[in-house]
């Protein structure tokens, strides 16, 4: 791994367009569309092994390095993502997703796998406002 790929930007532009840049001369290093129609208020998080998206209705993790996809979750509109940190993994993803449910999911960053997940309707009359 080449040194200054520890220091990309990551940018998701309101078209809906994912990807790293080389922050020395401004280059693209890579670059991913995303199926959404509009990435007004999506959310990109990242942990150094992994950009993790949320847009619409895909919760997508993909390779920091060279934007490779992890792996994608659709079906549920997505609210809010963050990471988190796990030694050994690169961090983890925290995902609130609003289906019939509200839901808080933790996946492993690199595999999707589901970690665990939380359901509370008790607040649910604020949330789909």
């Amino acid at each position: 791994m080449q040194r200054w790929m520890r220091s990309l930007l990551y940018t998701l532009s309101d078209h809906s367009l994912l990807g790293a840049i080389n922050p020395r001369d401004g280059s693209i290093v890579w670059r991913q569309r995303l199926p959404a129609v509009n990435a007004t208020g999506a959310r990109l998080v990242e942990n150094g092994v992994a950009v993790v998206s949320g847009v619409d209705w895909q919760l997508a993790s993909w390779s920091a390095a060279d934007g490779r996809l992890f792996w994608s979750h659709e079906g549920e509109s997505v609210v809010d993502v963050s990471t988190m940190a796990s030694p050994g993994l690169g961090g983890d993803v925290i995902a609130l997703v609003r289906g019939e449910r509200n839901v808080v999911r933790r996946y492993e960053a690199t595999t999707g796998e589901l970690v665990w997940e939380y359901e509370d309707d008790r607040y649910e009359h604020c949330m789909m406002s």
